[in-house]
């Protein structure tokens, strides 16, 4: 994900082998909402660039800003509604990912 966040990476070991990867048996669902933001709902934490997690509250569900206005980012607190924020993302495939060298 853009902007240093990430959910449980590779790039951050330390964050990927805590212990609450080993009770996550629930997906994760990330849904793109039109002229809005990214909503996550699930077993999830969120870290910055440095692999610092975010102190989310006990929540199991949030919003992610995509028109970068939120004086709360990177979630969204509705800037994306005051400023006209249009962006329309239907669902598609992906193509396989180039092979690496």
């Amino acid at each position: 994900m853009r902007g240093g966040l990430l959910l449980a990476n590779q790039r951050f070991p330390e964050v990927a082998n805590r212990e609450w990867l080993r009770y996550r048996p629930a997906m994760t669902k990330i849904t793109v909402l039109d002229n809005g933001p990214l909503r996550i709902e699930g077993n999830f934490t969120i870290c910055d660039a440095s692999g610092k997690e975010f102190g989310l509250g006990g929540r199991t569900a949030l919003s992610l800003c995509r028109c970068g206005k939120s004086a709360n980012l990177p979630f969204c607190d509705g800037a994306h509604a005051r400023t006209g924020f249009q962006s329309a993302c239907p669902a598609r495939d992906l193509p396989p990912p180039k092979p690496k060298v």
